[in-house]
């Protein structure tokens, strides 16, 4: 009887058991999975949310129509290395040279990014900024150089390989990244898990954005180099105008002052200043033409016929560049005396008293004698 009664509960237990555990395993059937996700922190507001049907006219709409963005391939190169450039030149004319130089970049398939030109006509500079195919890097710096003196040159190059690798593998992981949260955004039910997924999609993008940004300035550097010009107006057109100083002696001094200014008018130059004195009875007239530095010679050499010269000095750079020679810029001081007449009489009546002076003398000598 004992035995009996203890098998019926046994296998009474067994039933129980076995169809408690049967239970169990429908619950779990009918539990969704949420796919797991790869480099994302969900934020503690989205542990701690309720549930809410998808139906929920609450939810976003424009949540659920979002869809990862894609990324643009990584361009591959034949070669990694930034090629950078530096040139000074010493030309004659930095506007001819510009122009050459334009025309250069556009044969080699380049452009100029930035251009300043600065200067006048006689004392021009310019700094510019060249981008060329990397291949075409080395013959550019060579054209650059035969375009003037070459006062400074250098070149350089920087492999970026490792950069660019860093930046495509954190692109491809912030790309998944981003998928996989729009995949977790489809299976989101609560408004506050769609409000943390968006915000953490939003940082995601702009990280993604920022390489992106990154990749494309490497590839431009990568494909197209960098050349900087200087170029300076040569030393020979930047020496001073020529200068000079005359002293003349005229009997009409007024006569002397009209041939000068119609000597300077001819050559467009200009009287800067004029002043007169008198000092002794005599007057003198001092002044300071402007004229162009290619006449300074022939026009100081016309002015030693004026009148008897006293003293002349001059100076005469030599100029270069023709465009120079017209510049207005020499100047000569010129002085012009009259005769000191009572100078003159002075020194008569000095030799007469001197003579009479000598006469009385020897007829003294003579008189003691006898």
């Amino acid at each position: 009887m004992f035995l009996k009664t203890f098998y019926s509960s046994t296998i009474l237990f067994i039933l129980v058991l076995l169809f408690l555990i049967g239970c169990s395993n429908l619950d779990t059937t009918n539990e969704k999975t949420v796919p797991p996700t790869e480099f994302y922190a969900v934020e503690e507001p989205f542990l701690q949310s309720a549930s809410v049907s998808k139906s929920d006219p609450s939810r976003m709409s424009s949540s659920l129509s979002v869809s990862p963005q894609s990324t643009p391939g990584i361009p591959k190169y034949d070669s990694t290395e930034i090629f950078t450039g530096s040139i000074t030149l010493e030309v004659n004319s930095v506007e001819d040279i510009l122009f050459q130089i334009q025309n250069l970049v556009e044969r080699n398939e380049g452009f100029v990014e930035y251009l300043n030109s600065y200067g006048t006509d006689y004392n021009q500079n310019a700094n510019l900024t060249i981008r060329v195919p990397q291949k075409k890097f080395n013959r550019t710096m060579f054209q650059i150089e035969t375009l003037g003196i070459v006062l400074n040159k250098s070149t350089g190059s920087e492999d970026v390989s490792e950069q660019l690798i860093d930046l495509e593998a954190r692109l491809k992981s912030y790309t998944r990244e981003e998928t996989n949260l729009y995949n977790l955004l489809d299976e989101s039910k609560t408004i506050t898990d769609i409000i943390a997924i968006e915000r953490e999609l939003s940082r995601i993008r702009s990280e993604i954005e920022s390489l992106e940004g990154r990749l494309k300035y490497y590839d431009s550097k990568i494909t197209m180099s960098t050349i900087n010009i200087n170029l300076v107006t040569a030393y020979a057109n930047n020496t001073s105008p020529p200068y000079g100083d005359i002293k003349l002696t005229t009997s009409d001094i007024e006569l002397g002052l009209n041939k000068i200014k119609n000597l300077i008018a001819s050559d467009d130059g200009r009287i800067d200043y004029i002043s007169s004195n008198y000092l002794n009875n005599t007057k003198t007239i001092e002044l300071l033409v402007i004229i162009k530095r290619g006449s300074f010679s022939t026009i100081f050499k016309s002015l030693e016929n004026i009148g008897s010269v006293n003293s002349k000095y001059s100076n005469e750079p030599q100029n270069a560049n023709l465009k120079i020679e017209a510049k207005i810029d020499a100047h000569i001081t010129i002085t012009l005396r009259e005769p000191n007449y009572l100078s003159e009489n002075s020194k008569m009546a000095s030799v007469t008293i001197l003579i009479l002076v000598l006469s009385g003398f020897v007829l003294w000598l003579v008189t003691r004698k006898r």
